[in-house]
């Protein structure tokens, strides 16, 4: 579950620091965020990759809500105090911040590649950037202590004023890649209907 929530982590970081602090303050401007992804993992034990899609609800004071639609419905939520997998159909799988500490420090660290909080990264990665079109950015970024380095090579995400695609590298031999599109940011508060998706 923790591998499923880091492909969420990962959402923006820059070629360009300049460019980047840039987008950073921008984005701490905003206090929702919402976009849709695809995504495909390719394991080294499959001869064809895997696919899904739908999209993520970010709230800035309430946590991360990723609602897979395809090829089957399955929703994660990642609060400070809670971490959920449900399966449609299935009953929700919780775990609590007590019952596993981890899970604060991969919200916080969520919240903070979402976020392009440059200063929080480069306490858990070295950030090494790429190559990039031109209006865009690149980065590289690799874990440096553990648990990030016991499951993970690096990242390479790529983007422009949003991110735009992100590259994972597994310490097992798989990748994962997944694109966001139709970003949509705002500064209005949740609706109460979608407040109620974080406290289930």
């Amino acid at each position: 579950m923790i591998r499923t929530w880091l492909l969420l982590v990962l959402l923006f970081s820059t070629g360009s620091s300049l460019a980047l602090d840039q987008i950073s303050t921008n984005l701490r401007g905003f206090s929702q965020l919402r976009a849709e992804f695809t995504q495909e993992r390719q394991l080294s034990a499959l001869p064809v990759a895997l696919h899904s899609s739908g999209h993520l609800l970010l709230g800035r004071d309430e946590g991360i809500w990723w609602q897979q639609q395809q090829p089957f419905g399955m929703t994660l939520l990642l609060t400070d105090t809670l971490m959920l997998q449900q399966v449609e159909g299935e009953a929700a799988q919780p775990m609590t911040a007590a019952g596993d500490p981890r899970m604060q420090q991969f919200q916080r660290l969520l919240r903070d590649l979402l976020l392009v909080d440059l200063q929080a990264l480069a306490q858990h990665f070295e950030l090494t950037a790429l190559p990039a079109a031109d209006g865009d950015w690149a980065l590289r970024l690799k874990p440096q202590a553990a648990p990030l380095n016991q499951l993970f090579l690096h990242f390479e995400l790529m983007g422009g004023e949003v991110v735009k695609q992100l590259l994972m590298k597994d310490t097992d031999g798989d990748t994962t890649l997944i694109r966001f599109t139709g970003h949509q940011l705002s500064d209005e508060p949740l609706t109460e209907e979608e407040r109620a998706l974080f406290y289930p």
